[in-house]
């Protein structure tokens, strides 16, 4: 099993755990861990899970005070210009989208897909 170098993730950061494959919620400080990826971040205070017990609910949804500002990139803060990212299942769907938002941050892009019949040269934009 591939393992991503990990990360030490701040308060209030959204990541994959790619040993369990887990989405997991920071609200505190961990350190850094083995196999973290970090995905995304609250957009307010952690206080709304920090208290709770185990075994809760929580309802992810697109914050739409930001969606303007990030549409068609992975990360504001993100410059992949000289990297190469190889996306698969990367013909249609979120990995088409996955591939578009990293040649949008300048990557260079590698798509692969066990779907020949879809898998085309996208047209650069």
């Amino acid at each position: 099993m591939f393992l991503p170098a990990g990360a030490d993730p701040d308060n209030g950061d959204i990541g994959y755990y790619a040993p369990s494959g887990d989405l997991v919620f920071y609200y505190g400080d961990v350190g850094h861990w083995n196999g973290i990826v970090r995905v995304g971040r609250f957009d307010t205070t952690m206080e709304l899970i920090e208290h709770q017990a185990d075994n809760f609910k929580i309802k992810i949804e697109r914050s739409q005070h930001r969606q303007k500002e990030r549409q068609g990139t992975v990360n504001p803060t993100y410059d992949l210009a000289g990297q190469v990212a190889l996306v698969t299942g990367g013909s249609s769907g979120m990995g088409l989208a996955t591939a578009r938002a990293f040649a949008g941050a300048g990557a260079a892009v590698v798509i692969a897909d066990i779907n020949e019949t879809t898998l085309v040269r996208p047209q650069t934009s």
